[in-house]
């Protein structure tokens, strides 16, 4: 009887080990599948450079002609822009951007940014001192999607800043140069909230 319960027990030991090495494969088995997906691409051009966040410095404007000035060149009254493109071409999710200026060395009285707009149409946003922050939906991608950010620049005449004028004109080369930098994200819905100072 002894026996035949020391068989039975052994039995049913080699039957238990038996089904949890079978558990066991059965769990090895499943957790080596391959999961693949395809990421969204996000490559983005900043003025013809491929970046996620850039930090650059304007220095090159477009004057508009004015008969009293040299061409190219800023004096009162002369109005000129330079552009920020980002070119969206190569993105397969909506993105924002954030351009964010730095005008402190604007120091010429007189010497302002008259306006910064979207040339497509898309609505820019104040959302900081002097950053403005824009949105590309995906509805809106497509094989062309370049976004033009014009900033306008505008030497205003005034009679009393003459002396200034004329000290900052009289050094030979001067160029005015603006410290941009770029941030581009994914865009998640979130509301651009207007900056109020």
């Amino acid at each position: 009887m002894k026996r035949v319960l020391l068989l039975i027990s052994l039995l049913m030991l080699f039957f238990t080990i038996y089904l949890t090495m079978d558990t066991y494969a059965l769990f090895e088995s499943n957790k080596n599948y391959d999961v693949s997906s395809d990421i969204a691409k996000f490559v983005i051009k900043v003025n013809g450079s491929e970046a996620k966040t850039e930090e650059f410095v304007v220095d090159s404007i477009a004057y508009y002609e004015n008969e009293y000035v040299i061409e190219n060149k800023i004096a009162p009254l002369v109005d000129g822009y330079f552009d920020i493109v980002i070119d969206a071409e190569e993105v397969e999710v909506s993105l924002r951007y954030d351009i964010e200026f730095d005008f402190s060395s604007l120091s010429i009285p007189g010497l302002v940014i008259s306006s910064i707009t979207e040339l497509g149409g898309n609505t820019l946003v104040l959302t900081d001192k002097d950053t403005y922050s824009g949105v590309i939906t995906l509805a809106d991608m497509d094989s062309s999607t370049v976004n033009t950010v014009r900033v306008s620049i505008s030497w205003q005449n005034d009679e009393a800043n003459n002396e200034v004028d004329s000290s900052w004109g009289m050094v030979a080369d001067k160029v005015i140069s603006i410290p941009v930098n770029v941030k581009l994200t994914q865009y998640l819905g979130e509301e651009l909230s207007v900056y109020v100072e």
